[in-house]
């Protein structure tokens, strides 16, 4: 039997929804939002930027891998030195806000 176009729209919407699912795991778990605005220069400032940033907007508690290395780690049971691996918890949900400017 040759494949029909509802075939076709049903592979397309489940490649759609793996997507979505991996995107929000990994990427979207943990989005991060900047806005820059540039504003006219005032007398002696220059360059005016204000930055707002909001970083981790989910709040999504994640493990970030340690890009260390382990030097005066003891073997124990099983694991060996060159097996073990550092993470660190990410961080929180943070929002800052940065004025920039040359003089």
């Amino acid at each position: 039997m040759p494949p029909t176009r509802a075939r076709y729209r049903v592979v397309a919407l489940a490649t759609t929804l793996a997507m979505v699912t991996y995107l929000d795991r990994v990427a979207i778990g943990t989005l991060a939002l900047l806005k820059a605005r540039n504003f006219q220069d005032f007398g002696a400032i220059k360059n005016p930027k204000l930055t707002f940033n909001i970083s981790n907007v989910t709040d999504k508690q994640f493990r970030n891998p340690s890009s260390t290395t382990v030097i005066n780690a003891q073997p124990y049971q099983g694991v060996s030195v060159n097996t073990l691996s550092r993470n660190y918890l990410g961080a929180p949900r943070f929002a800052s806000a940065t004025l920039s400017v040359d003089f």
